[in-house]
């Protein structure tokens, strides 16, 4: 953590956004915004982003928004099937497609990733509500670091589909970090389905997040459809989705204790 090298990271982080905003075609453009923004989904997973954020870039406000991880799962799978075996990754298409046609289902992810909380203690396991958050961490790194050998996970057609949806335990990580009442005011965590368009007039609500960095309310409206992941894949089986609901409530459930009554049961399972 020399002084230097924080320095360095920030120079270096500075200057790749900053060259991402303005676009291949918009190096010379100069920004007329104070505001600069970033969407990066893995930040919340990987356990080892908070620190860094918290080092680097100590000003930055972080919007974190959840979604329903039962549905969250399923999405991710079929994204990652889609984006795998479309024109774009022909490669991919031609060495593996004959390979791996029928092979390839979300049950069979989902038995990937339960392996894997499994062998790091977290699901599988009834000591795991018994334990304090410190060895709660430890299982949690513990999985991140498993890297197990199937084919599908190698072509990240199966990604974690489960442990992505585990938002107690990254939320714990990140409040490890920022944890004074000063910064946690630079966290807001909402629900994704909060800030879905209204079905009749189409706008979106976005008071809250702009109440929350500080900036004038803005007006939108939008006719796009949101989680709504394009794909030959039907609707989850029943008894998957049974088993995904099993997997996350008690997860769900404790997020309470990070951010209040306002989350409590936040996806009430049948």
């Amino acid at each position: 953590k020399s002084k230097e090298l924080i320095e360095q990271a920030r120079a270096k982080y500075s200057f790749e956004l900053q060259h991402d905003a303005r676009g291949k075609d918009m190096k010379e453009k100069k920004r007329d915004s104070e505001f600069m923004f970033e969407k990066t989904p893995i930040y919340l997973f990987n356990p080892y982003v908070a620190e860094k954020t918290k080092i680097i870039v100590p000003w930055t406000k972080i919007i974190i928004l959840l979604r329903d991880p039962v549905e969250r799962a399923y999405s991710t799978f079929k994204m990652n099937y889609d984006r795998r075996f479309d024109k774009r990754f022909g490669k991919i298409k031609e060495e593996y497609n004959e390979k791996l046609d029928g092979k390839i289902t979300f049950e069979r992810c989902i038995d990937i990733d339960i392996e894997k909380l499994t062998k790091a203690g977290i699901v599988g396991n009834d000591t795991f509500w018994m334990v304090d958050d410190k060895e709660r961490e430890q299982r949690w790194l513990s999985y991140w670091d498993i890297h197990d050998e199937d084919k599908l996970t190698e072509l990240m057609l199966c990604d974690n589909e489960i442990g992505r949806g585990l938002y107690f335990l990254q939320l714990l990580q990140w409040f490890k970090e920022y944890n004074t009442v000063e910064d946690r005011e630079k966290i807001y965590v909402t629900k994704s389905e909060s800030i879905l368009p209204d079905k009749e007039t189409h706008v979106v609500d976005l008071k809250p997040i702009t109440d929350f960095l500080g900036i004038d309310e803005l007006e939108v409206i939008s006719e796009e459809k949101i989680h709504a992941t394009v794909s030959h894949f039907g609707p989850m089986k029943d008894e998957t989705e049974q088993k995904l609901m099993e997997i996350f409530d008690p997860f769900n459930k404790k997020l309470e204790s990070l951010l209040g009554k306002d989350w409590k049961d936040p996806w009430p399972y049948k």
